[in-house]
């Protein structure tokens, strides 16, 4: 609604109505009746502003359509044209061949790129057509090109169901984390995830992100990424038997060092550490550990699952979780998981499968088992100071992901990654390649460290509970006041 005037008359019609209690119509009546003398300008001086970016958008976004479907056509034109002067000079047993179906869609299809590629050329060349929408353009052609020329986008765009889904979970946010300089973490997030599919979204904050850190001031960002919970110490012997490794030169070294083996078998690395597969280590987290697993292989992770079924109704079909190439599990009733981790072929930061996986479907999963742990134990300010860990592998290199909560607030999660790790193929370098098995034993200790305390949360939780709850049933709810509630909660002992 675009008329002001009927705008307000039509709101004032509304409240006015008989639908609305009398309460309800006053103090709507008094918030709008500010709103015309204080705000009322403003909000329509930002209305049109608003309204005039979207017709520029679109008619931006309506002359790049229409440039494109002219060059295709020009490009198709051309194309058609010089295959029949070719096929005009061949004879008649080169011009059967060429009537080839096959041929003819090869030839035209090369045309096209060619002369694609060189208008492109021209345009960024003389000024005439800024680079950035003639990349547009051709992604707008890629139909009618070949297969080859396809490429995936880097950044995918929110859907309009995730729109809804954010707008409604920030509606529903309490206790929000607000900075010393007066700024809502969530507030910034929200407005930066209502354009594209990222870690925004869930309300988490990349500390590794150049944009997130964009998003605030420098006093901002290092009260974010001050107080970080700290890592757990796996011990000084396993430390010890590690510095021994880095003085490693030769084979008869290295043995040396491994014929002495260690009086606690869990910090130990045995000859089947070397010979196993790079990361067959990996199976090993979990020795020890009563009733836990490291799970192998595509598997859908309870808390992704219980997430995407939240709101499942009776005639929905189960929706399966995100899947994980490995996850650190407890066998129980229900399971509970508390790591997780993927991996590839090659090691490629700058691939999309890096950047999908290690930006925001590992950390969305870690944060998945993060919000279900904490709501287990009662509240954000129980698991405040403990991390999540998750691995990346790829290829010879390993790379650890640990997600926590903010400092403040019940809704901001934070997550970075540690520097990669690599192992190498010559023995001279195996101390340096024993920094991956450092970066593991640091996840298996932090992550025993977040089961113990999860344990402790519960029963504190559950003790609460069950108090709370007695309290509630020995304490009728018509006594409010204190004196009349311990008259009550008397009178039923006796």
């Amino acid at each position: 609604m675009t008329d002001k005037k009927l705008a307000v008359d039509t709101y004032l019609e509304l409240i006015n109505s008989n639908q609305i209690r009398k309460s309800r119509r006053d103090k709507l009546y008094g918030s709008f009746t500010y709103f015309l003398a204080y705000r009322e300008n403003d909000f329509w001086s930002k209305f049109r502003l608003e309204l005039s970016k979207r017709k520029l958008a679109i008619n931006t976004e309506t002359t790049a359509n229409e440039a494109a479907i002219d060059l295709q056509e020009a490009a198709v034109k051309q194309s058609r044209e010089r295959y029949s002067q070719v096929s005009s000079r061949n004879n008649a047993d080169v011009k059967r061949s060429f009537y080839d179906d096959d041929t003819v869609a090869e030839v035209i299809d090369h045309d096209v790129e060619e002369l694609a590629e060189t208008e492109i050329t021209n345009e960024v060349s003389t000024g005439a057509t800024p680079f950035s929408e003639v990349t547009s353009s051709i992604s707008s052609m890629a139909p009618a090109l070949s297969s080859s020329s396809k490429r995936r986008k880097a950044d995918k765009p929110i859907t309009k169901k995730n729109r809804r889904s954010l707008e409604g979970h920030y509606q529903a946010l309490r206790g929000k984390w607000i900075l010393a300089s007066g700024t809502i973490v969530e507030d910034v997030l929200y407005t930066a995830g209502s354009d594209e599919a990222c870690a925004s979204l869930s309300f988490m904050l990349d500390l590794d992100d150049a944009k997130t850190k964009a998003l605030f001031s420098e006093e901002d960002w290092n009260e974010i990424i001050s107080d970080l919970p700290p890592y757990e110490n796996y011990g000084e012997e396993a430390g010890e038997y590690l510095d021994k490794c880095m003085e490693v030169a030769s084979i008869e070294d290295m043995r040396k060092i491994l014929e002495k083996r260690q009086h606690d078998p869990e910090s130990q690395l045995g000859e089947a550490w070397w010979k196993d597969n790079a990361w067959g280590v990996c199976r090993r987290l979990t020795t020890g550990i009563k009733g836990s697993f490291i799970i192998m292989g595509e598997k859908a992770g309870h808390d992704s699952s219980d997430r995407r079924n939240q709101d499942i109704t009776t005639v929905d079909r189960k929706k399966i979780g995100v899947k994980a190439d490995f996850l650190w599990r407890t066998i129980s009733s229900p399971d509970i998981d508390w790591s997780a981790g993927e991996s590839a072929t090659v090691w490629d930061s700058a691939a999309m499968k890096y950047r999908n996986e290690g930006v925001f479907k590992l950390p969305r999963q870690l944060h998945d088992i993060l919000v279900a742990r904490t709501c287990e134990t009662g509240g954000v300010d129980s698991l405040r100071q403990e991390y999540v860990c998750g691995l990346l592998t790829g290829g010879p290199v390993i790379q650890r992901v640990q997600i926590c909560w903010g400092t403040k607030g019940e809704n901001i999660t934070r997550f970075f990654r540690s520097p990669e790790r690599r192992l190498f193929p010559t023995v001279q370098e195996l101390g340096i390649s024993l920094m991956a098995v450092h970066d593991l034993l640091v996840l298996r200790a932090t992550t025993l460290r977040l089961c113990n305390k999860y344990e402790e949360s519960r029963r504190e939780f559950a003790k609460a509970s069950i108090k709370m709850r007695r309290q509630e049933l020995l304490i009728p709810s018509v006594s409010p006041k204190e004196k009349k509630r311990k008259f009550s909660l008397l009178s039923s002992s006796l």
